[in-house]
């Protein structure tokens, strides 16, 4: 139904690109990417959050995004030029997701002319969600963009870990703790 409200495409058009998604469960911690790793499909978000992010040369994680219900989400870089995935993306907590194959896709797009529309549609919004993530950092002090953060994602900031919260803001844990703590934030 996704598909059908958010899109051109017809009924008839979202129940044959419909049959081509498989239905996946994972379970905290599980990796639908890993970073270095060929990407082969692209999800689709209906229940559960992953984070998207980068480990660096000193094995510091560096969390760029997180995906929630609703989002279509890949390493799309790697996904359409064949490249190794640039990032990982791995489940903060039980999901329920939709994956589709490259070659499923390709198939899609030369039988159904919407297609290729819908795909860029679903990129811009994918686009959209990053850039409101990255706003919270945009915003001054380490307590600000905590303050940003709870705004920006209330649903998120009661069950995700400390440490990814701290890694998405790119602040030391102990100072969100201490953050958390003053009544004043």
């Amino acid at each position: 139904m996704f598909l059908l409200h958010n899109t051109q495409l017809t009924l008839p058009e979202t129940k044959r690109i419909s049959t081509h998604f498989s239905t996946v469960f994972m379970k905290a911690n599980d990796f639908f990417l890993t970073e270095g790793k060929s990407v082969a499909k692209i999800g689709f978000m209906i229940k559960g959050m992953m984070r998207v992010f980068v480990v660096d040369t000193n094995g510091k994680t560096s969390i760029k995004h997180f995906v929630q219900p609703n989002q279509f989400f890949s390493d799309f870089d790697g996904y359409y030029y064949g490249k190794p995935s640039g990032t990982s993306v791995q489940a903060v907590k039980r999901c329920k997701l939709l994956t589709i194959s490259f070659s499923e896709l390709e198939q899609l797009k030369k039988e159904i002319p919407g297609v290729e529309a819908a795909i860029r549609q679903f990129g811009e919004l994918s686009l959209m969600n990053i850039v409101k993530a990255h706003d919270v950092w945009l915003t001054g002090s380490s307590a600000d963009q905590y303050n940003s953060f709870k705004n920006h994602f209330p649903e998120i900031a009661h069950y995700l870990p400390l440490k990814d919260i701290a890694a998405f803001l790119r602040i030391q844990p102990s100072s969100l703790s201490r953050i958390r703590r003053n009544p004043r934030h």
